[in-house]
C-alpha cells in the first residue's frame, strides 16, 4: 500500500472526530462573536505551533493535524465547502529531494564536483545530455521592454548558460508582471520552450557579496519541487562557469559588464560541449489545501475575494531553515500560525455577521505547501482558472501577521491598483494602524502565484525578523495585541471589498 492511500483515510478520519469536537464546543459557547477574540485567536496559534504538530512541514503528521483542526474549525463555524473533496483539495507535491546516485556534469574535460561546484534544482528533470554550450545573456525574453537574449540565438538541444537576475537597466524598474522571469523556474521554462535540452545558472557577478548565499562559490539549495519535465536544470558556482571560457578568467565579468554598458544581449555559442546526468530523486505524497465558503441565503454577486494564508512550515527545518544547530523544531508562530489564526477568526466574525445581500462570494483558503514552492496557491490558483473564475477576482495572503511593530502593516500591491491603495489607507485609517505600501513583489509568497495567474493579489505581512525561519519563531515572541488589531483591519478590508467598494 502506497503512502497517500495510507494516509486517506487517516486523515479523513481524523477530520471526522475534529469536525464533531468543535461542532460540541459551539453548541456550549455562550453565544456568537461579535469582536475579535484575542483568546481564540491565542488558541489557533498556540495549538499550530505546538510541539505536537513538529513544525508542520509538508507531508508530515504535524500538517496533517493542523488541515484537520481548520476543516474543523470551518465547520463549526458554518462555511460551506468548497474544496475538490469536502473542505479539501488534494494535489500531489515533492517533499522530499535530493541528487541521485548518477548525478554529474562535465565541461569541456573538467568533472565537476556536486554539491561543490554544482547542484541540480530541485525542478530538474532527469536529463543526460552531451550538447554544445551557448551563452543566453540573463536568459530572458522581454521584446515589449526592447530586450530578447534568444533574439537570433539557436538552442535547440544544446546546452543553455545564463546568469542570476536581470540587467542593471531593466532589473530596478521592473513592473510586476515581468518581476516573476527572473525566478530559475522561469527561466528554465522560457528555455524549454525554445527547445534548449538543459539549463546552467550561474550567480551573475554583480550579485556577489559577503552574503553567504552572494558569495562566487555560492550554490542555490535544492527545494523540493516536482520535475519541470524535458529539461534539466543546474545552478553552477562562478569558478565553475569559469571553466567555459578557458582562455580568460574575467570572462562573466566582462560579458556581464557588456550587456549592462550596452542594454543589450550579448548572446552567443560557446566553443565548448557539457555532458551530464541531472539525476534528481523526490518523495511524492499528497498534500491538501482546506477551502471554505461564507454561506448565503442570496445570490452572490460581483467579484470574488479569497482571503488565504498557508499553513504549513518547515517542520525540524530541512529546507529554508537559517538555523545551524541541527534539526530542531521550528514552531512557526509568526510564519505562519498567525495567518491562518487571523483567517478562521474573520471567517467566525463574517459568519456571525454575514455582510448585506448582494455582497460578493468569499471564501476562505489555508494553503499548503507554501515552503515547498507555492505549491497549495498555484494549485488554487489554476482550478479557480479553469473554473473560469472572474478575472477581476482578487486574493487577499496574510503571511507572517503576529509581529505587528509601530511603523505599522505591509501591505504588497500591484502599483497601478491605484483604487484599491485608497481603500487600505482609509480602512488603516478608521482602525488607527499605520500602513506601508510595497510593490507586489517585495515579498514571495502565496499571493505571487495569484498575480501570475491573472488575479487581482495582495500580500499583508508584519515583515521578517530575526526568528524568521528559526526554531525561535515561537509564541512567545508573538504581539497578541497587535495580531488582533490586524484580525480587526482583515474582517473590515474584507468585507468593503465584498461590497464593491
Amino acid at each position: 500500500m502506497s503512502e497517500n492511500s495510507r494516509r486517506a483515510p487517516e486523515i479523513s478520519a481524523l477530520v471526522g472526530l475534529l469536525c464533531l469536537a468543535s461542532l460540541l464546543a459551539g453548541v456550549l459557547a455562550a453565544g456568537p462573536a461579535h469582536a475579535q477574540d484575542p483568546a481564540r485567536l491565542r488558541a489557533d496559534v498556540e495549538y499550530l505551533a505546538s510541539e505536537a504538530l513538529e513544525g508542520r512541514a509538508s507531508g508530515t503528521p504535524g500538517a496533517d493535524a493542523a488541515l484537520a483542526h481548520i476543516a474543523a474549525k470551518m465547520k463549526a463555524i458554518g462555511l460551506e465547502p468548497a474544496g475538490t473533496d469536502g473542505y479539501l483539495m488534494p494535489m500531489q507535491a515533492a517533499t522530499h529531494v535530493g541528487a541521485g546516485p548518477t548525478a554529474s556534469l562535465r565541461i569541456g574535460e573538467r568533472v565537476l564536483a556536486a554539491g561543490v561546484e554544482y547542484r541540480p534544482a530541485g525542478f530538474s528533470d532527469d536529463v543526460a545530455f552531451d550538447d554544445e554550450v551557448v551563452f543566453a545573456g540573463y536568459g530572458l525574453s522581454m521584446p515589449a521592454l526592447g530586450y530578447d537574449d534568444y533574439a537570433g540565438l539557436d538552442v535547440q538541444k544544446r546546452v543553455v548558460l545564463v546568469f542570476s537576475g536581470a540587467p542593471a537597466h531593466l532589473d530596478a524598474g521592473l513592473e510586476p508582471i515581468h518581476h516573476h522571469q527572473l525566478s530559475s523556474e522561469a527561466k528554465a521554462a522560457l528555455a524549454l520552450a525554445m527547445g534548449a535540452r538543459a539549463l546552467l545558472i550561474v550567480n551573475a557577478p554583480s550579485h556577489h557579496g559577503s552574503n553567504a548565499g552572494q558569495r562566487p562559490d555560492a550554490l542555490y539549495a535544492m527545494r523540493p519541487a516536482l520535475a519541470l519535465q524535458g529539461i534539466g536544470v543546474a545552478h553552477l558556482t562562478a569558478r565553475a562557469a569559469h571553466s567555459l571560457f578557458p582562455t580568460t578568467d574575467n570572462k562573466l565579468e566582462e560579458l556581464q559588464a557588456s550587456i549592462d554598458a550596452a542594454q543589450r544581449p550579448a548572446s552567443r555559442p560557446l566553443a565548448i560541449r557539457a555532458q551530464g546526468t541531472l539525476d534528481v530523486q523526490r518523495r511524492i505524497t499528497t498534500i491538501y489545501n482546506v477551502v471554505g465558503k461564507l454561506p448565503t441565503k442570496a445570490k452572490s454577486s460581483g467579484a470574488p475575494v479569497i482571503l488565504g494564508a498557508h499553513y504549513d512550515g518547515l517542520g525540524h527545518g530541512h529546507y529554508g531553515s537559517f538555523s545551524t544547530a541541527g534539526h530542531e523544531i521550528h514552531p512557526g508562530a509568526d510564519d505562519n500560525a498567525s495567518g491562518i489564526a487571523v483567517l478562521l477568526e474573520t471567517a467566525r466574525q463574517l459568519s456571525a455577521r454575514p455582510p448585506k445581500k448582494g455582497f460578493a462570494p468569499i471564501y476562505f483558503v489555508a494553503l499548503a505547501g507554501e515552503e515547498i514552492g507555492l505549491r497549495g496557491a498555484r494549485h488554487m490558483a489554476h482550478h479557480l482558472r479553469t473554473q473560469s473564475a472572474p478575472a477581476d477576482a482578487i486574493f487577499v495572503n496574510m503571511d507572517m501577521v503576529g509581529r505587528l511593530r509601530p511603523e505599522g502593516l505591509n501591505a504588497a500591491t500591484s502599483q497601478a491598483d491605484t483604487s484599491l491603495h485608497t481603500l487600505l489607507h482609509a480602512t488603516a485609517n478608521r482602525h488607527r494602524l499605520a500602513l506601508l505600501l510595497e510593490p507586489l513583489h517585495a515579498r514571495h509568497s502565496d499571493h505571487t502565484a495569484f498575480f501570475e495567474a491573472g488575479f487581482t493579489a495582495l500580500n499583508l505581512t508584519t515583515g521578517r525578523h530575526g526568528d524568521y525561519h528559526m526554531p525561535t519563531d515561537t509564541i512567545e515572541r508573538i504581539n497578541w495585541a497587535g495580531l488582533t488589531a490586524v484580525a480587526r483591519f482583515v474582517e473590515a478590508l474584507v468585507r468593503a471589498l465584498a461590497a464593491g467598494l
